[in-house]
């Protein structure tokens, strides 16, 4: 009996997981709901939001690049293939909510299967490497993670950087909308913060001990104005790096030294932390707060300013591979930990007022079953709220992991379940702790989430040292300059012989 692969362990627990989270709260109930007015199949045809859509659509998207990975070990045809994925993710829809239909809490909708074929359509296209619409995008992605690593890096944390500033996505082109949320803009410093702390000193002098929700938005800006910070430094250190590596002409063309690595980059994050705040009015639950501007654009230079220092406590001009060079990037990644676990305990106990009167109720407000929690908050604040979790988490276990990567030792498998482990234990208690804080809701998802996103970080950090190490090896192999035997060796001042020297037969 052949073993099955973890590719396939992977597509049936995903598969389990849609299953489960789509039919929450299993409230079944054979009445019809009185919003129901026409049905096409069985189910009924109502409207379905963008985020509602998107949130489908990137749900059935791993579904869809694990069948597609899944079949190509068993060497079914592209076609084919292809074929058998889009049939079970149609069969699976449709089931689901054939079935959403009889459960009382849940809106089943003909435009949510055809959003989950598309995702798995999506994720059908995302495993085609080979194809001619991903060939030469793969290359290239091959070409530039050897030749300029900084750039790639730089790009991905950009992209990362865009999506956690514009969650939870509810993109907005209605002229009304928008121009409310122009009226609504904050456009000075701090003015939001201001308006916040208004109201919290409001309750507070009210003695409104019930209202939690103003000290909580009030803690969670001021973490998300620090956390816009560091990200931005982060993003100056690698542009100043890459724009270095460029000037000395590592790798690439050289560019001209008109501006400085320094200059560029805080002219670069400046643009795109101006470009990126002004995106906000597009989005509903996001609107255009200038402060960000400022802590985005502080965060860029701060990056350009401490490039120098970081470098040189990481080691970077050592030799490679050398212990001093493995220690200063051990310690490097070290602080980076410590920040990041910081953040995290600092998202989790946010607005820090603990009451021992909160948790007399904590039993009814704790999230035993998971994802039961999300189901009563409207999208497209459940995705934010996970994808922040996954996000913190998913950067957590990279930097644990490259703690051996810069060693060139690759996490084994049990260390990498070890990890999640502990992580959803630390974040349970966290979560815990969150019965005496008001306004918090303890949730057992959040617990699941952060370790299965701290094992995945750890995953793809390997992945991509794997990968990296695999194609810089095939360049050293396949540029290394072939070796002429049997030549003789000429005398001082004379240029060497490329041809062999004539076969002589031996007298013994």
């Amino acid at each position: 009996m052949r073993r099955p692969y973890r590719i396939d362990i992977f597509t049936i627990a995903f598969a389990a997981f849609i299953i489960y989270g789509s039919l929450l709260p299993f409230d079944f109930s054979v009445q019809q709901q009185d919003r129901i007015h026409a049905t096409f199949l069985g189910i009924p045809i109502t409207h379905v939001g963008l985020p509602d859509a998107m949130s489908n659509i990137a749900l059935y998207l791993p579904l869809g690049l694990a069948l597609r990975a899944s079949l190509a070990r068993r060497k079914y045809k592209r076609f084919t293939a292809a074929f058998f994925c889009l049939a079970f993710a149609l069969l699976l829809s449709y089931g689901l909510e054939l079935v959403q239909t009889i459960v009382y809490s849940r809106i089943a909708s003909v435009g949510d299967v055809v959003c989950n074929v598309l995702g798995t359509a999506v994720g059908i296209l995302v495993y085609l490497p080979e194809s001619k619409l991903f060939g030469r995008f793969i290359s290239a992605l091959k070409r530039d993670l050897l030749r300029t690593p900084t750039a790639l890096v730089a790009g991905v944390w950009t992209c990362v950087v865009a999506l956690a500033a514009l969650a939870p996505f509810d993109v907005t082109l209605d002229v009304s909308r928008i121009a409310r949320a122009a009226r609504h803009a904050y456009l000075w410093p701090f003015a939001k913060h201001a308006d916040l702390f208004e109201r919290v000193n409001q309750v507070t002098l009210a003695f409104q001990p019930a209202d939690t929700v103003a000290p909580l938005r009030l803690w969670e800006l001021r973490i998300a104005y620090v956390a816009d910070v560091f990200m931005f430094l982060v993003l100056g250190v690698l542009l100043v790096h890459h724009w270095r590596q460029r000037n000395a002409g590592q790798g690439v063309a050289p560019v001209s030294n008109r501006w400085s690595p320094t200059t560029r980059t805080c002219v670069v994050t400046a643009s795109f932390a101006m470009a990126l705040t002004f995106v906000g009015l597009f989005v509903i639950s996001v609107g255009f707060d200038a402060t960000r501007i400022l802590t985005r654009f502080l965060g860029g230079v701060a990056g350009a300013a401490l490039y120098p220092s970081i470098i040189a406590a990481s080691g970077w001009h050592q030799h490679a591979g050398s212990t001093a060079r493995v220690q200063g990037m051990r310690r490097v990644i070290g602080v980076a930990c410590i920040l990041s676990v910081t953040y995290i305990v600092a998202c989790e106990l946010a607005p820090f007022r603990f009451d021992a009167t909160t948790a007399d109720s904590a039993h009814t407000r704790i999230e035993w079953i998971p994802l039961t929690a999300y189901l009563p908050n409207k999208l497209p604040h459940a995705i934010l709220d996970a994808l922040r979790q996954s996000f913190r988490f998913l950067t957590l276990g990279a930097l644990i992991a490259s703690f051996g990567l810069v060693a060139g030792t690759v996490p084994r498998w049990w260390l990498r379940i070890t990890v999640g482990i502990l992580t959803t234990s630390c974040v349970a208690l966290l979560e815990f702790a969150q019965c005496w804080l008001p306004g918090r809701i303890p949730a057992s998802t959040d617990a699941l989430v952060a370790g299965v996103s701290a094992t995945g970080g750890m995953v793809l950090a390997a992945a991509l040292f794997n990968a990296y190490k695999r194609h810089n090896a095939e360049q050293y192999f396949t540029g290394a300059t072939p070796v002429i035997l049997n030549v003789e060796i000429p005398p001082p001042g004379k240029d060497a012989p490329v041809e062999p020297r004539p076969r002589q037969k031996v007298q013994h």
